[in-house]
């Protein structure tokens, strides 16, 4: 016999039986009591193994409905069911997603890397930004522009301005324009530049990315409120100006007015939680705060845009559920709304406005992810899960264990990053307990975490971890960033 296996012996009921015990001559004849049959075992371990067996199939039917729901629930990551590590990492900050590249800012100049397997395509000095979220141009159409700023520090000075293919880094044009006081931003295919002075005058310039030349500018007073002026657009025949609660449309060719707006009406497109029968978008009111217009359905039952009116409630707050939504939330719309020393996280009934639940959460909450009925959010002291129908607490991580910012989940996991005994980690914790899957020290995938940053420099404290962030990329790829490193992870094997 072989050294350490062992051999079981089964006997069966139809083997031959022992001879019965002698009649006791003092009383009646007594029969042994009877085994169970052999079939009687068989039943017994089929009525088991089918018990076992159809359990098996009802946690099958349950999986399989879940992967289902996921796999109509957009914003969700890889999977993120072992600890992740490093498939590459470049020094950098601040990624940017542009199809199949990631855009990384370094001191003195934007490097554009592969997603795929982390190598530079090409490199171009000054701070460099995508003209258009991934998928909003095809991609040989898409542009980055990069500003770099020169001049001797007596006077203002003037920012050059490179423009490069996205997909190559091909220089198309370059150009030079004094320096702005106020902000720039990249909109539909123009360098859109605004400043306001002291007296609430506002001025905004669009110059033409193909030309260098200006296209148009625009003149006019800002009305108090919320300062400051905000361009953006998403589309490219159009650039949007916010400006005290005010919006305007202009032809983003020719600088013609289409059309102007308060916020507290509705905007199509942009962010947006939907329910069946609602939709409610972000603006601003009246004053320029940011408020959430709830519209409902025309009943036309096309499903589009013009499908919703925007008259319903208008909420203070912004929206909480803006990532991932897989349509648990039993019909409330959700919102952050700060108050004193912390925010709420409050659900109002989306057909009358009002208030159905409130509760406090620690300041840093950005947003908060919905599946199975929770509502998970990563605030300043750590992730809590909410039951969405009720705002009770299902489960916390410890206070005091966020560091960093992000939160992503695959649907069935959620990833932060926590700190414990003072060693920064990446956590996955199971979605409906809180309870802890796996830790990864940030060390392990963002090295430069323990050490000098990608200038050289000593940045002190606990490495970088402060600036931890975690985002999510096309197709749901994890990528870590901490003020120094950015990193793509992936689970074991699939680097």
């Amino acid at each position: 016999m072989a050294a350490g296996r062992r051999y079981h012996e089964a006997v069966w009921d139809d083997e031959e039986e022992l001879a019965a015990p002698p009649v006791d001559a003092a009383g009646p004849a007594r029969r042994p009591a009877p085994r169970p049959s052999r079939r009687l075992l068989v039943g017994a371990a089929v009525v088991v193994a089918l018990a076992g067996g159809g359990a098996l199939v009802v946690d099958r039917v349950r999986e399989a409905r879940v992967d289902e729901r996921l796999a109509r629930t957009d914003g969700l990551s890889a999977d993120l069911g072992r600890p992740l590590v490093a498939a590459w990492s470049v020094p950098g900050e601040d990624p940017r997603f542009l199809d199949d590249l990631v855009i990384v800012q370094r001191e003195r100049t934007t490097v554009a890397v592969r997603l795929d397997d982390g190598t530079v395509r090409y490199e171009a000095e000054g701070r460099c930004a995508p003209t258009t979220p991934t998928g909003a141009v095809p991609p040989d159409e898409a542009l980055v522009v990069c500003e770099r700023y020169e001049g001797d520090g007596e006077g203002p000075g003037f920012a050059r301005v490179v423009v490069l293919a996205a997909a190559t880094g091909e220089r198309l044009q370059a150009f030079t324009v004094p320096a702005a006081g106020g902000g720039s931003s990249v909109v539909a295919r123009h360098l859109v530049r605004h400043q306001v002075d002291l007296g609430g005058r506002f001025e905004v310039t669009a110059l033409s990315l193909r030309t260098g030349e200006e296209a148009w500018t625009h003149e006019g007073r800002e009305g108090g409120g919320f300062p400051g002026v905000f361009a953006w657009s998403s589309r490219l025949d159009e650039v949007v100006l916010d400006v005290s609660g005010e919006r305007v449309r202009f032809d983003a060719a020719t600088g013609e007015v289409r059309a102007g707006e308060t916020l507290v009406g509705w905007e199509p497109g942009g962010t947006a939680q939907r329910g069946a029968g609602w939709e409610a978008r972000q603006v601003l009111d009246g004053s320029g705060r940011p408020a959430v217009r709830v519209g409902a359905e025309d009943g036309d039952g096309t499903g589009g845009e013009d499908d919703v009116r925007g008259d319903g409630p208008l909420l203070p707050g912004v929206l909480a559920v803006t990532a991932v939504d897989d349509g648990t939330a039993p019909g409330l719309v959700v919102l952050l709304e700060d108050v004193d020393g912390g925010q709420d996280l409050v659900a109002h009934d989306p057909g009358s406005g009002d208030e159905v639940w409130r509760t406090g959460v620690p300041r840093g909450a950005l947003r908060a992810d919905l599946l199975e009925g929770l509502l998970v959010v990563a605030t300043s002291e750590g992730v809590r899960a909410l039951d969405a129908a009720t705002g009770e607490e299902r489960w916390r991580t410890a206070a005091g264990a966020a560091v960093g910012r992000g939160q992503l989940t695959d649907g069935r996991r959620v990833l932060a990053p926590e700190t414990a005994d003072g060693v920064p980690a990446l956590v996955a914790r199971a979605l409906g307990d809180g309870r802890l899957l796996w830790r990864t020290p940030v060390t392990d995938v963002l090295p430069a975490s323990a050490g000098d940053g990608q200038d050289g420099r000593d940045r002190g404290g606990d490495g970088g971890t402060d600036d931890l962030e975690l985002r999510r990329g096309p197709d749901g790829a994890v990528v870590a960033a901490d003020g120094r490193t950015v990193a793509r992870l992936v689970p074991p094997g699939d680097g």
